[in-house]
This record gives structure tokens, C-alpha cells and sequence, in this order.
């Protein structure tokens, strides 16, 4: 699944990190391409697009937490090009460098101003907070200086402080967002009433990106906070796409608005957070696999959502390799549960048969060797923590088929990556010579055809290239036509590396649609029902 041994973002290129002034230039003038095509993107469609740094970007003061004062938001690189790098104009000079890098590069919405993580958690002092405040207005100064096109606004962890997390509220303006990462709207209840908040809910959660996380739970909760406390939006946090689907259905549930634009909005909420939480795997799962199957999902992994945290039995967490030098999430750790634990899994594969069309069916194989690989990694777990280095190989070889198999885009790609770095090459190490208690490296799965990601919506006058995996088959071939058409064109796929493979529908005037195929294996699968459903594309803009 990956054309080489390097794999990371497109900005790089085919190899590692540069290594040379020249070479980082490139990936930094790649990396502002990549924001404007994304963020020009969004903006056609309507979507909001932010960044930021983390404040202070000068000096911040000695004090708990912090041993001494230094300068904290600038890359040691550029400190060095500049004499007294934390002094006020040396700050608004930076701010003025990010803000007209930003205008020649890339459309953007919002300007985060964050504080950092634990940033007094563990105490804080005068002088710290008056370098964070000295800050903020630099950065607006800067901003208002050259009449930047986007708004900038207040975000952490902890709003102000911990003890007074209105101490930034009356020095931004009050349609200057400010947003709190913590549960249930944290703190919004002490800003001004005007002062435009947005509140949060984390869909996941760092410790457990290798493992199904429900947390529609706390999506109710947070949903319901964010409405009490007079807050005007909610950004959902997350990772995942695909494997945290039933997370994102629940805001839009929550609080999507139907009905023309202008009209007013019903923002009744159900006060039953049970009978809400029903309601949304319900919808759910109709959506995704069907009515045939949607009670019984609901009834399963509904009613574990219901349970509250952790709503899945936690088989994952934080730890720490090559000689406790880092620290890393998603570390497989030792079998917690007894079986019975994951019995579920079982609930959920008696399911499978009931499951009516192509589509319905690829979608609940998704969804069933998630769960399925999730068992697997509990159980690889077990044979961890009794050191059985076999048995650990041919698990870990069971869940790394079930996630090739269930992949659909770089979200699982990642997962699958950081299993096969983290979770045997860091804390099990590949230590014997002839390889037998390592796991297998020939995939045993499916075959399949598989676009990642795939794109429903392309600019006008874009050509859509298309990532291909194709796993026990060989080169595709690549049909499109104009949406409906009667007649078809074909491209043949140009094998990149390994498995994977590409190929190009030039740009289009019109909605397309298109379809691969190699032996009998197509992609989507739907292209071989009855009545065939291929893969659709909307051109946006004129």
C-alpha cells in the first residue's frame, strides 16, 4: 500500500526531510500551494479554514512551569538572524511577516492566538500573563496595521487563566471568537455575553487513535453546555474520518439547520439524552448499512455509547520507547479485559448477513473489521503482556490485514503506519536474526481496487488525479464520462510503486462520473449492480 519506504506528506517529495537551505525552501513554498489550493478550495464551498501559533511568540516570563525566561514562539533558526528577538518590534515584525506570508500564499478565515497546552495549569504569575497580553496586542496591532483579510481570535486549553479565564475577554474585541478545546463549554459562562464564543467537543482522543472510539455521549453533553451558556458554534476535534463517522453524524444532528437560508432556526434539543442517542444511531446506521440492520447496531454499540466514558473497553494508551526518550499515543498495551469484554464483536458479525446491497455491504465491511481488528489488537495485547513474541507476530498479522482491508484513506493509512513503527518496531523490536517471531510481510487479504481519498467535489477547470490501491489485481483501468452519458473513455492507470497507482480525468466542464476495473475486481463496487451506481464527481465554480 505504499509505492515506497518513504511515506508522508506530498510536500516532501519522494524522500525524507531536506537536508539542505534549498531543499526546505521548496517544501516550505509546496506547503503554501498545498494551504491555497485546500483553503481556495474551502473558501468556494463555504468552509472556514484557520491556523496560528502559540502565544507568547516573545518572551515568556520565568515562572512555574517555566525555568527560565526565554523566547518561546520563535524557531531558533530565526532568533538567530535577529538582534533582541523578543523585543516588542521584533515580535510585531514577525506577526507582520506570518500575516503578509499568509495574504500572498493563501485565503484564510481565522488567526488562532493559542495558548499552550498547560499553559497555568500549574500556576502563573503576573509577569507571564502581562507577556501573553503584551502579545495579543502586537499581533493586533500587526494585523490592524496591514488590514488583513481574516479575523483573529483567542483558543486554548484554558481560556485567560486558570483562575480568571476572563483575563483576555476585554482586550480583543468582542467579535474577535474566542474557543476553549475543554468539555462542556468550560469557562464560556465568564466571558462577556457579546463576546462571540465557540465551544467544543473532542470526537476522539489522542490515546486511542488505533481503536473505535463512541463518544456521542459527550457530544450530547458538550452540544447542550455550548446552547446554555450562549455560545454561537461548536468545532468538533478529531483525527479520523471514516472510523469516527457516528461521532460526526451526531453533531450534525445536533444542530444542523433545515429549511432556506434567512429562515429561523430550531435550536430545541432533546432532553432525553438516552432517547437522543437512539435516535442518532438509528439515523445513522440507516444511512450508512441500511434498515435491515439499524436497530441492531443501535441496540449494540448505541447502547455501549450510552455508558458514558470510556464507552469502549480501552485497550490503548500513552507510553514511552527507546529508552523512555518519547513518548507516543495508541501503545498496545496488555490484555485489561477478559473476554468476554469484547464479546460484542460477535453481535456485530451476526449482523453481516442481513446486510442488503453492494453498497450497504462495502460500508458494514468497514465497519465490521473495525471491529473485528480492534479484538485482534486486545488480543495481541494478551499475548504481550505473557511475552509470547509467536503469537504476538501472527495477531499483529491478523489486525494489519483487517486494516489493509478496511482502509479508505490516508486516516487509516496512518493507522496502519503507526502499528507497524510504534506498536512492533518500538515496543517490540525486531531483534531475531532469521525473522520467525516477526510478523509475516505477505498480505493474505482481500483483493481490492480502492480510491484514497475519494473526492466527490473538484474546482472547474481541475483535473481530478486519482490515488488507486490496488491489492491481488493487477493495473486498473480508469472509465469516466459525463454524468449519464452514453459513452465512455478510458485511461489506463500508471503503477507508481508496489500496489499503488495512478491515473488522471483531465478537467471537465460537467458533473462526471467514473469507474475502475481489473480482472473482477472494480471500484466503487456498486459498478456491477443491476442498476449500477459508479463513482460521482460535482464541478464547483464556473
Amino acid at each position: 500500500i505504499f509505492p515506497r519506504d518513504f511515506w508522508g506528506s506530498d510536500i516532501f517529495g519522494t524522500s525524507a526531510m531536506p537536508a539542505d537551505v534549498a531543499s526546505s525552501v521548496q517544501v516550505y513554498n509546496k506547503q503554501g500551494q498545498m494551504f491555497n489550493k485546500a483553503f481556495g478550495f474551502a473558501n468556494e464551498i463555504g468552509v472556514k479554514t484557520a491556523i496560528g501559533t502559540e502565544l507568547p511568540l516573545g518572551i515568556e516570563a520565568q515562572g512555574p512551569e517555566v525555568g527560565q525566561a526565554w523566547v518561546r514562539g520563535m524557531p531558533l533558526e530565526l532568533q538567530a538572524r535577529l538582534n533582541n528577538p523578543g523585543s516588542a518590534a521584533n515580535v510585531k515584525a514577525v506577526y507582520k511577516g506570518i500575516f503578509d506570508r499568509i495574504m500572498k500564499t493563501h485565503h484564510l478565515d481565522y488567526f488562532w492566538l493559542w495558548s499552550y497546552e498547560i499553559w497555568s495549569g500549574y500556576g502563573i504569575n503576573n509577569a507571564q500573563i502581562q507577556a501573553v497580553r503584551d502579545d495579543i496586542t502586537l499581533a493586533m496591532e500587526a494585523a490592524n496595521e496591514m488590514n488583513v483579510p481574516f479575523t483573529l481570535g483567542h483558543a486554548g486549553w484554558i481560556l485567560g487563566t486558570e483562575d480568571n479565564p476572563a483575563e483576555f475577554d476585554n482586550l480583543l474585541p468582542k467579535n474577535y471568537p474566542f474557543y476553549t478545546l475543554w468539555d462542556q463549554a468550560q469557562s464560556m459562562e465568564d466571558l462577556s455575553t457579546d463576546r462571540v464564543k465557540w465551544a467544543a467537543t473532542w470526537l476522539e482522543e489522542d490515546w486511542g487513535l488505533i481503536q473505535p472510539q463512541l463518544e456521542v455521549h459527550r457530544v450530547y453533553d458538550d452540544v447542550k453546555a455550548a446552547l446554555q451558556k450562549g455560545c454561537s458554534g461548536l468545532i468538533g476535534k478529531g483525527w479520523r474520518t471514516r472510523t469516527m463517522s457516528i461521532n460526526t453524524h451526531s453533531m450534525k444532528m445536533a444542530f444542523w439547520a433545515y429549511g432556506p437560508t434567512g429562515s429561523p432556526v430550531n435550536t430545541a434539543f432533546l432532553s432525553d439524552k438516552n432517547a437522543w442517542i437512539d435516535e442518532v444511531y438509528t439515523d445513522w446506521a440507516t444511512r450508512w448499512f441500511g434498515s435491515e440492520v439499524a436497530v441492531g447496531i443501535k441496540n449494540i454499540i448505541g447502547t455501549m455509547d450510552k455508558g458514558g466514558e470510556p464507552a469502549v473497553p480501552v485497550i490503548c494508551e500513552w507510553d514511552t520507547h527507546e529508552g523512555g526518550k518519547n513518548s507516543a499515543g495508541s501503545a498496545i498495551v496488555g490484555d485489561i479485559y477478559d473476554a468476554s469484554s469484547t464479546a460484542f464483536v460477535s453481535d456485530i458479525e451476526a449482523l453481516q448477513s442481513s446486510v442488503v446491497g453492494k453498497g450497504n455491504q462495502e460500508r458494514f465491511k468497514y465497519l465490521v473489521k473495525t471491529w473485528q481488528s480492534y479484538r485482534a489488537k486486545d488480543e495481541f495485547g494478551g499475548y504481550k503482556e505473557d511475552a509470547n513474541r509467536s503469537a504476538m507476530a501472527t495477531k499483529f498479522h491478523e489486525f494489519m490485514t483487517l486494516d489493509i482491508e478496511r482502509m479508505v484513506d490516508a486516516c487509516d493509512v496512518g493507522e496502519i503506519m503507526h502499528n507497524n513503527v510504534l506498536n512492533w518496531h518500538q515496543l517490540v523490536q525486531l531483534n531475531q536474526v532469521d525473522g520467525s517471531e516477526n510478523p509475516s510481510k505477505t498480505y493474505t487479504g482481500e483483493s481490492f481496487i480502492k480510491v484514497m481519498p475519494i473526492r466527490t467535489q473538484v474546482a472547474a477547470n481541475e483535473a481530478l488525479k486519482l490515488n488507486i490501491v490496488a491489492m491481488g489485481v493487477g493495473a486498473p483501468t480508469l472509465k469516466y464520462r459525463e454524468l449519464g452519458g452514453s459513452s465512455w473513455a478510458s485511461v489506463a492507470a500508471t503503477n507508481v510503486g508496489r500496489s499503488v497507482y495512478l491515473a488522471t480525468i483531465p478537467a471537465q466542464e460537467q458533473d462526471f462520473e467514473y469507474y475502475l476495473e481489473s480482472g473482477s475486481q472494480v471500484f466503487p463496487v456498486t459498478a456491477t449492480s443491476a442498476s449500477p451506481i459508479y463513482q460521482t464527481v460535482v464541478v464547483v465554480g464556473e
